[in-house]
């Protein structure tokens, strides 16, 4: 009976976890028992035989992660506070491995969970559009929001609407695969066989996907979204090859002349595009200028200085900032989430050792990931490295000076998009037989 109930747990744990998911994303200390939900479904994977074909090499670094958790536990100094993030870390540990779980079976279901990635990430996107506090700096972008339903309803813990820089941040795990994906699709379909016809599916996705996911990023007006999302084009362009390059190549120099005949007809327009006009700059708080954030991060190392082996816990440095580090560039009114650097804020959070563990993961994702273009030959699987590393490369920039904290309500997306690429690579090293581009294009 043990046994049995063991075998039906690790195969119907998803469903477990799925159930828990409202509870995880939105919860109180009421509803805390859905924290058990991941461990329980650990457990279950430890104790079956089919162990050894579902381990990743971001185990490690996963379990220094969750081990600091647990000690950031101790450091906070209210887990009512901290508990929004650690449940959000857990939910983004169970993603991880079932999501990895399931896509490193095979070909199809490598490209099914794409497609649900790309859905789900749209999904966010659309809800986004109803949800986030859009900023009301350019006059283009209020005229695009006057035809918009605007913030048709408020996310808990989000009342006053999801912060506009958080949503770039986020469109930026999604935007550049889809677009690597979507462009592969195209370049190849011309020499795509009637058989691989059938799925269609997979470059709708992929085109509504880049499509969506650019637009939010664009409407954000997050300046350091845009100089990322370049960043992550660049990358594209650089690791793409063959039709997909071309296809990336007259697109970008389409949208360059485009951009240069604007900015050459009308400047002052292109000018408040860029920077922002008048008065819009003026309402702007110093928090959106660099004295306002090499502030934030000063305060965030004395606190690293302070705790540097637990941290201060999760969550928690937005409120002792104005006790113990006060700022006197931004009023101690202003909710400061985060540190608005990925790395500071991982060691704010979960000390030296979860910085450690949170940058050796991206260190071993993009050497798998590299270790795919070097050794697959295949089309398929090099698109799919090719639009995570351009994902990685956009968010690493805009990790330099803003962040979606570990532990945040969209942050189960990154995990997700972590465990396609360990799915990726899995795949590569086990030879899984897949169709050439010329075959047709699968993801």
């Amino acid at each position: 009976m043990k046994v049995k109930f063991i075998a039906i747990l690790d195969r119907w744990g998803w469903l477990l976890l799925l159930a828990a998911s409202p509870f995880l994303l939105f919860p109180v200390p009421s509803r805390v028992w859905a924290l058990l939900v991941v461990p329980l479904m650990f457990g279950a994977r430890l104790a079956s035989r089919s162990n050894h074909d579902r381990r990743t090499p971001l185990d490690l670094s996963i379990l220094l992660l969750a081990v600091m958790v647990l000690v950031s536990l101790y450091a906070t100094y209210d887990i009512a506070v901290s508990l929004p993030k650690i449940a959000g870390m857990v939910l983004g540990v169970g993603v991880f491995y079932e999501t990895a779980r399931y896509c490193q079976r095979s070909l199809a279901h490598l490209k099914k969970g794409v497609g649900l990635f790309l859905l789900l990430g749209s999904g966010f996107a659309g809800v986004a559009l109803l949800t986030t506090d859009w900023p009301r700096r350019l006059s283009l972008a209020v005229a695009i929001l006057s035809r918009l339903p605007q913030r048709l309803f408020a996310l808990p813990g989000a009342e006053r609407g999801v912060q506009h820089n958080e949503v770039a941040g986020t469109m930026l795990w999604i935007s550049p695969l889809a677009i690597s994906l979507a462009a592969a699709w195209w370049a190849w379909g011309w020499k795509r066989k009637p058989a691989a016809r059938g799925e269609w599916w997979v470059g709708v996705i992929a085109t509504g996907a880049a499509l969506l996911t650019t637009f939010v990023l664009i409407l954000a007006q997050s300046r350091g979204g845009w100089l990322s999302f370049g960043v992550a084009l660049l990358v594209l362009l650089v690791l793409s090859g063959g039709r997909a390059r071309n296809v990336g190549l007259v697109g970008g120099g389409v949208a360059l002349a485009a951009l240069t005949a604007l900015t050459w007809l009308i400047p002052a327009q292109m000018g408040e595009w860029i920077f922002g006009g008048v008065e819009q700059a003026a309402e702007v708080s110093s928090l959106e200028n660099l004295a306002g954030r090499l502030e934030i991060w000063s305060r965030a190392i004395y606190a690293i200085q302070d705790f540097p082996l637990t941290g201060v816990g999760m969550n928690v440095f937005r409120q002792i900032v104005p006790v113990l580090y006060p700022l006197f560039l931004i009023s101690p009114t202003f909710d400061i989430a985060h540190a608005h650097n990925t790395w500071l804020q991982a060691a704010l959070d979960l000390g030296l050792p979860g910085l450690v563990a949170y940058l050796s993961m991206w260190i071993v994702v993009v050497a798998m990931l590299i270790q795919v273009l070097r050794s697959s030959p295949d089309w398929p699987l090099r698109m799919v490295a090719v639009g995570i590393l351009s994902c990685l490369g956009g968010y690493f920039t805009y990790g330099i000076t803003d962040t979606v904290a570990l532990g945040a309500r969209p942050g189960w997306l990154w995990w997700m998009l972590m465990a396609l690429a360990a799915a990726t690579w899995k795949l590569t090293q086990a030879g899984q037989p897949m169709p050439s581009a010329a075959g047709g294009m699968s993801v």
